[in-house]
């Protein structure tokens, strides 16, 4: 590690878990011990976002999901929102949106006041699904005007690796017991967080004409739970790991962003274009890991006939309900 470089910070999106295969307790708990497992070994001090409906079992919060965010909580890191059914504010109305935001932080709120080592914590920071962050100034700032009234910071990204759709790929090989799939997948991985970090100091380089701390988006995912201490090795290129608010405190993050396009991009791509400066290439995953992230045809079946099995069911009950109401006053 070069300790003269500006350093980055680490965020990990969709807590506590997010995955495309399957959703089981210990899945879950795997995926959280591999994640804390590697920050814990390179002591990386990490702020994970929550998607408050994960933390909900229909009307009642989910204990073992909350628990699994009091392990983060335990190990010294943070945890902000990342709303409560992730939306996307690029898709809904900005009420609805707005709703979700409010919707997110009490969920997060409980969780944080359930943690008997300090039920005080409160939440500081937010990250937008999606990294939509409106496609009007007026949206955009009505917004963050709402956060702010909530304490809440919204966090930028400068790093972002597509890490969920290797991961995807990861899990759908996983789960037909296909190592050799997997083991190409995580080495296609790797090489692509190389690029990406490489890619956003050269950014950075032309934006600003320095180094600037950096900060690195993931996801709580299967592949990273497996293969995150060495995503870490090849992020120590960026220099050591600080907390996110000695990051947020480089002059660039106060850099003027008017960005309101429909895709959320880098920060770093959002200030080039505005010091009209063209934005590096994309860095993509190759083109077989994004056919290997497709749902297999045989799960897309058996999701279909689950969900039409659901809807006949429901619009059976309504049917007996309707014969069962009285007919008359």
């Amino acid at each position: 590690m070069n300790e003269e470089l500006p350093g980055f910070s680490l965020t990990i999106d969709d807590l506590p878990v997010i995955s495309v295969a399957r959703r089981n307790s210990s899945f879950e708990r795997a995926v959280t011990d591999g994640l804390l497992g590697a920050l814990a070994r390179r002591s990386v001090p990490a702020t994970g976002f929550v998607i408050g409906r994960a933390t909900r079992a229909g009307n009642r919060p989910d204990e073992r999901r909350i628990a699994l965010l009091h392990r983060w909580l335990d190990a010294g890191h943070e945890l902000g929102s990342h709303t409560y059914l992730h939306l996307d504010l690029h898709r809904v109305a900005r009420a609805a949106f707005e709703a979700d935001v409010l919707r997110g932080d009490a969920a997060l709120r409980e969780v944080l006041a359930g943690w008997r080592r300090d039920p005080t914590r409160v939440p500081r920071w937010f990250r937008h699904p999606y990294l939509d962050t409106g496609l009007d100034l007026a949206t955009r700032d009505a917004v963050l005007d709402l956060l702010a009234s909530r304490g809440l910071g919204a966090v930028p990204a400068t790093v972002i690796p597509e890490d969920f759709v290797f991961s995807a790929a990861w899990e759908w090989a996983d789960a037909r017991d296909d190592r050799a799939t997997r083991a190409a997948v995580e080495e296609a991985y790797l090489a692509h967080v190389e690029q990406c970090v490489a890619t956003a100091q050269a950014l950075a380089s032309r934006v600003f004409g320095r180094a600037i701390r950096q900060i690195v988006a993931l996801h709580a995912n299967a592949l990273n739970g497996a293969a995150l201490n060495q995503v870490l090795e090849r992020l120590e290129a960026l220099g050591p790991t600080r907390p996110l608010d000695e990051t947020l405190a480089d002059p660039a993050y106060r850099t003027l962003d008017g960005y309101v396009k429909d895709h959320g991009v880098s920060w770093l791509e959002r200030w080039a274009l505005e010091r009209r400066i063209a934005p590096s290439p994309p860095v993509l995953p190759p083109e077989w890991v994004r056919r290997s992230a497709r749902t297999p045809w045989v799960v897309r079946t058996r999701r279909s006939a689950a969900h039409a099995a659901h809807a006949l069911r429901s619009a059976s009950a309504v049917w007996f309900r309707g014969l069962r109401a009285p007919s008359g006053p």
